[in-house]
C-alpha cells in the first residue's frame, strides 16, 4: 500500500517533528520525550555519520556495496543517507557496522497520482499550481523500503529508524525561465507558456521540473538534493510523476541556487531556503 510518511527524528535528547505551512516555511517543532522515545535516543548515541570525519574502524565492520554517502537507488526512487556506525575502508565501498541504524529518504508525490489547480480558463489559466509539500505521498512504503535497501546494503532491515520524504525549497520548470522557492510551484507565467501547457493537456508531453530541497528532519549537517521529474497529466485535474534523476548537490551547485533565488522578483527571503 502507498503511504505518505510525516517524519519524526530522535536526536540529542529530542523528539523532533517537522512540517510545512501553507507559505512554503519549514517549521520543526520539539517536544520533550517519551520514555519510549528516550530508550531509541540512547541507541542512537552520536549523530549519524555522513561523511569520512565521522566514520571509525572496527573489526565488526563491513561493505556496504556503495561508494558513499548519501546514495541514491534508482531503482527504489530513495536515497540511503545517513548510517550511525559507519567505518572506513580501504576498496572505495563504504563500510558499516553490523548492526548500524540507519535513515531514507524518498521524494514527495512520487506515489500514485494527486491533484493539481489552476485558476480561470481550463485551456488557458491565469495560474497553475503542483504542491510537492512533504504530506503528498511517496512511492514506497517503510517497509519495502527497508527490505530493498538491506538485500542491496546488507544493513538490517529492521534498523531503519526513519523514512523522510525530502522538503522541497526551490523549483525551476526546465526550459522555460519559470522558478521559484517553495514546495507548492505556482506557474504564473501560462500565457507565455501556452504551447508547453497545450502539449500537457492534449500531447500528454510532461512538465520537466528540477526539485531542490533537503531531508525534512532535524539533523545535523544538512545536505541538499536535486531531483529531476517529468509530470504527467493523469485525468483533468490530476498528475503524477516520474522521477528521471536524482543528486547530491555540491556547495559549487549550491552557490549557483543561491545566486539563482537572489535574482527572483519580488525578493526572497533566501538565507531561509540555501
Amino acid at each position: 500500500m502507498k503511504t505518505s510518511i510525516f517524519f519524526l527524528a530522535v536526536l540529542s535528547g529530542l523528539v523532533v517533528v517537522g512540517c510545512q505551512n501553507r507559505n512554503n516555511e519549514v517549521l520543526a517543532h520539539s517536544s520533550d520525550m517519551t520514555d519510549a522515545s528516550m530508550g531509541l535516543s540512547a541507541k542512537m548515541g552520536d549523530s549519524l555519520a555522513l561523511n569520512s570525519a565521522d566514520l571509525s574502524k572496527s573489526h565488526l565492520c563491513k561493505s556496504l556495496n556503495i561508494p558513499t554517502l548519501p546514495f541514491w537507488f534508482p531503482e527504489s526512487k530513495v536515497f540511503l543517507t545517513r548510517v550511525s556506525a559507519a567505518c572506513a575502508s580501504v576498496d572505495g565501498n563504504l563500510e558499516a557496522q553490523e548492526d548500524s541504524q540507519w535513515v531514507a529518504m524518498g521524494v514527495p508525490c512520487s506515489g500514485g497520482d494527486h491533484r493539481f489547480r489552476w485558476l480561470e480558463n481550463y485551456d488557458d489559466p491565469k495560474q497553475v499550481l503542483f504542491d510537492f509539500a512533504i504530506a503528498c505521498p511517496m512511492a514506497q512504503s517503510q517497509t519495502a523500503v527497508s527490505e530493498s535497501i538491506a538485500k542491496t546494503t546488507g544493513l538490517n532491515a529492521t534498523k531503519l529508524i526513519a523514512f523522510n520524504p525530502m522538503s522541497v525549497v526551490y523549483w525551476e520548470l526546465q526550459n522555460t525561465g519559470e522558478k521559484d522557492v517553495g514546495s507548492l510551484i505556482r506557474v504564473t507565467n501560462v500565457k507565455e507558456l501556452k504551447p508547453f501547457w497545450r502539449e500537457f493537456l492534449y500531447k500528454k508531453k510532461p512538465l520537466t521540473f528540477k526539485l531542490v530541497g533537503f531531508e525534512s528532519a532535524w539533523l545535523e549537517g544538512r545536505k541538499y538534493f536535486e531531483v529531476q521529474v517529468d509530470v504527467f497529466l493523469k485525468s483533468r485535474n490530476r498528475f503524477s510523476i516520474q522521477i528521471k534523476d536524482a543528486k547530491v548537490l555540491e556547495n559549487k551547485d549550491v552557490a549557483l541556487l543561491q545566486t539563482a533565488c537572489a535574482e527572483l522578483t519580488p525578493r526572497r527571503d533566501c538565507d531561509r531556503v540555501f
